[in-house]
């Protein structure tokens, strides 16, 4: 949470240039994504809307053709010489009744026998003369019973009958067996006329199993919708005549066919030569189903798009604000006491100015060096003068006739006390050189601890190891001291009973490395540092004259002493 919050943070330029970018470019990418699928949909709408249009297309003259052989097994018919001559006789018979002539019947039947059984897919004639009488024949079974219904009173007042007197010897279809009502079927019906005196001699009716029809439209394919052939009636209603497949029953077509239906597709084409209309409907969640895929493409590259817009956003803004991230720590690290930046700043704005920051606090921190060497040396040079004007001489002779005097007086600690500090003095002065050998360093440390031990009555104990093949490398002189002393002041002198200061001398690779070890009560390092003026001055005398190559380091943990090592590169050896 606190990370989020951080990350809002207006206050941060890295924040606001992400916020900036992306408030721009997320909406943008969203829209050309919308406007991408928007554009998709319409011209897959308008392919799929072009190629059912031409399936339809061919569906018709697919059907023509088929609807062109029943029109020729019409006129067959009608070009029989028995079936011509006998609804002549018959429609100049004053005979009555419903049927024609049992004589004639006969004669008829005999004849039409040949259609029905010759014809793929004939299943029933119904032929009346002008005056009404029927006959028929008909392979269902049903022919009695439709004909006992197929009165021509009740028929010639029906649309389909008036459609076809209209047509004035034209064969029309319907889309059902009009006789029988069966939908399975369809028929074909036709004004019959003497081929010689051109006089109507009666009306035939042929009808067919509209499975002859099946290879109209393509295989059937849900996801691709229905085909349908319809016939509009009288009431505006539409009565499906033929269809591809069960995706949709046929009051279902013909209900989204007057009502229209927004979950549909429809195409529409109108059949050449008939009133029948070829239709195709399509659920649109089907007719986009690749637009579906197409949206989630576009869903995934929009993801994929804003998630690498992102990430690069955050990376240029990461790489902008580096920097000035940078500049800042190194201007923390400056206040902390670091004494040279070499930060790789980068070759543009902002790190010319990180560049010109670096330059100009090394240029002060070396500055600050020569000066802080200069106040050093004149120092030194003080130091030394005040040690010229001392008598050497005179001090150590002094001392001499003390040391006899305790001698002669049986005063042997007083004697021995007079001698270590003869030898402290004489280190100390070293007759003006800077640099002293190891062995006299750590006879001057002996000195100094034998004087400590006797204000601090024997509870030190000393213990030195030191390579005597590296006594004769000369150091700055008092290196030790200030180390030693921190340790019997700091160290030993709070605790309780007697403690030990360990000093060891060795070598490692190049370098020559003195440790100062005491048991006492340990301390705190950065503060005794920062408070410690002597002891910081000693690091800084140590820097000043061994440079960067020299370390000190600091180990200490409460009730465990503290340990310092000193490493200086290997110098001259006397």
């Amino acid at each position: 949470m606190k990370r989020l919050e951080k990350f809002f943070n207006m206050k941060m330029i890295r924040n606001r240039i992400i916020a900036v970018q992306l408030g721009v470019i997320i909406p943008a990418v969203i829209l050309l994504g919308v406007m991408i699928y928007g554009m998709t949909s319409a011209m897959l709408i308008k392919t799929n809307s072009e190629s059912y249009l031409k399936v339809l297309e061919s569906a018709d003259i697919i059907l023509s053709h088929y609807l062109d052989s029943y029109r020729d097994i019409a006129r067959n018919v009608l070009a029989d010489p028995v079936l011509q001559n006998d609804l002549t006789i018959s429609s100049n018979s004053r005979s009555g009744g419903r049927r024609i002539e049992e004589r004639l019947f006969v004669d008829l039947d005999n004849a039409m026998e040949k259609y029905i059984m010759g014809f793929s897919g004939a299943r029933s004639i119904y032929l009346y003369d002008s005056r009404g009488r029927l006959f028929y024949l008909d392979d269902s079974g049903q022919g009695r019973s439709a004909a006992d219904a197929a009165d021509y009173g009740v028929i010639s007042t029906t649309p389909w009958f008036k459609k076809a007197a209209a047509q004035k010897g034209y064969e029309g279809f319907a889309g059902r067996n009009v006789i029988t009502g069966n939908r399975e079927q369809f028929s074909c019906i036709k004004l019959l006329k003497n081929l010689d005196t051109q006089d109507v001699i009666g009306m035939m009716i042929l009808n067919f199993d509209k499975a002859a029809l099946k290879e109209v439209f393509p295989s059937y394919r849900p996801e691709q919708g229905a085909y349908a052939v319809v016939e509009q009636q009288e009431d505006g209603g539409y009565d499906v005549v033929l269809s591809s497949g069960a995706a949709m029953e046929e009051q279902e077509i013909a209900r989204i066919l007057v009502k229209g239906d927004p979950d549909y597709h429809l195409s529409r084409y109108g059949s050449s030569e008939m009133d029948w209309e070829l239709v195709h409907l399509v659920q649109n969640r089907n007719l986009l189903s690749e637009a579906g895929k197409i949206q989630g493409i576009i869903m995934n590259g929009l993801a994929i798009t804003i998630v690498l817009l992102l990430v690069l956003t955050v990376l240029l803004c990461n790489r902008i604000t580096k920097p000035l991230y940078q500049l800042r720590d190194d201007i923390v690290r400056v206040g902390e006491g670091e004494r040279c930046l070499e930060t790789d700043f980068p070759d543009d704005e902002i790190g010319a100015i990180g560049q010109e920051f670096s330059r100009m606090v090394n240029e002060k921190l070396t500055l600050a060096d020569q000066v802080t060497r200069v106040e050093l040396k004149n120092k030194e040079a003080e130091l030394e003068l005040l040690q010229s004007n001392i008598n050497p001489h005179f001090l150590y002779n002094t001392l001499d006739s003390l040391y006899w005097m305790a001698i002669l007086h049986e005063a042997e600690d007083v004697a021995e006390l007079t001698k270590a500090l003869s030898d402290v003095f004489k280190i100390a002065l070293s007759k003006g050189e800077k640099f002293i050998p190891i062995q006299k360093e750590l006879d001057f440390v002996r000195s100094y601890l034998y004087i400590q031990n006797i204000r601090f009555e024997g509870k030190i104990h000393v213990d030195i190891q030191a390579d005597e093949s590296l006594m004769g490398y000369k150091v700055i002189k008092l290196l030790l001291q200030p180390f030693v002393e921190n340790a019997v002041y700091h160290g030993l002198e709070p605790k309780l009973g007697s403690g030990t200061v360990v000093i060891k001398v060795y070598r490692e690779q190049d370098f020559l490395c003195f440790e100062v070890a005491d048991d006492g009560v340990g301390m705190d390092v950065d503060a005794s540092l920062s408070k410690g003026y002597a002891l910081r001055n000693s690091l800084e005398r140590i820097r000043l004259v061994y440079g960067d190559d020299a370390k000190v380091e600091f180990k200490s943990s409460p009730g465990q002493g503290v340990q310092v090592k000193i490493s200086l590169r290997v110098g001259v050896k006397e």
